[in-house]
């Protein structure tokens, strides 16, 4: 079972529950959260018990993660959207229940998205730096989904630190660009506190107008090809074109990261995009 980019934030929360004594793991997210549904299939791995914190109502049929969940061995509790509005509230009554039964639970953030979290993507930025240099390319932008801002923020911070050149761009799909801003600025210098850091680049580059009717709700012209492509992966696509179109992207080479399985959709999306632009995308 992939988990993307939730599985790089997790390997060092998980070193750190695991470190701690940890025999639960709590954490939150839609219902067809794919964070969730990563943790609870590490937790299943490492013999740990998973407590999914999902917004939305018991489904008649489950189906997706929420499938997957469920067969994973996760315990779901079905949040109401006044709890999901007070979550630091919900993780500490389920913080509390099972200490009261003599168990060590250990606390997940949604996606993952901390200050140790950002570790995942600080070391992502490394690899790109030396996957940029071994194919000899420079892309002038790096377009990526911000839906709990961890892996913008350790793109961030390792771009600092490693010398990348690309612009991010993060294109937010759950919360508007003010929301994050203040979210980031928080992580970043809880990171800088924790671990010395000395890095403080701007939280820049965060785009709004891509929510639509809400997260994970796909618009008309998402649908049709919603069953070829994640949603987040979608917003991604729409605002570079759309930035495209503006002529508010340089002429130079773009950087995207796509699933296998989604490689034969975004092929045909590029193509159509080189077409209509002087841009070299990659």
């Amino acid at each position: 079972i992939g988990g993307g980019n939730k599985i790089r934030k997790l390997e060092f929360v998980l070193a750190e529950a695991i470190a701690l004594g940890a025999n639960v793991l709590i954490t939150s997210g839609g219902l067809q959260s794919n964070h969730c549904r990563a943790t609870a299939l590490v937790a299943a791995q490492l013999g740990l018990q998973s407590h999914l914190i999902l917004r939305g109502r018991p489904q008649e049929f489950a189906n997706g993660n929420l499938l997957l969940d469920h067969l994973l061995g996760a315990k779901i509790h079905y949040a109401t959207g006044e709890e999901f509005a007070q979550l630091d509230q919900t993780y500490q009554k389920t913080m509390a229940h099972y200490i009261g039964q003599g168990d060590t639970p250990y606390s997940i953030p949604i996606g993952a998205s901390n200050a140790l979290g950002l570790w995942g993507y600080i070391g992502a930025a490394r690899e790109l730096k030396a996957d940029y240099a071994a194919e000899d390319i420079e892309p002038s932008h790096l377009f990526l989904a911000v839906g709990s801002g961890g892996t913008f923020g350790g793109l961030l911070l390792g771009g600092s630190l490693f010398g990348l050149s690309s612009v991010l761009r993060g294109i937010c799909v759950s919360e508007d660009a003010a929301h994050f801003r203040q979210k980031l600025d928080c992580d970043l210098d809880q990171w800088r506190r924790d671990y010395e850091g000395s890095v403080t680049p701007k939280v820049d580059g965060l785009l709004d107008g891509y929510i639509g009717a809400g997260y994970g709700i796909a618009s008309p012209d998402d649908s049709k090809v919603s069953s070829l492509i994640p949603f987040t992966q979608l917003k991604r696509f729409e605002a570079c074109s759309i930035r495209l179109k503006k002529k508010a992207l340089p002429a130079a080479m773009l950087s995207f990261c796509i699933p296998a399985e989604c490689m034969d959709y975004s092929l045909r999306w590029l193509t159509d995009c080189s077409r209509n632009s002087a841009d070299n995308l990659l």
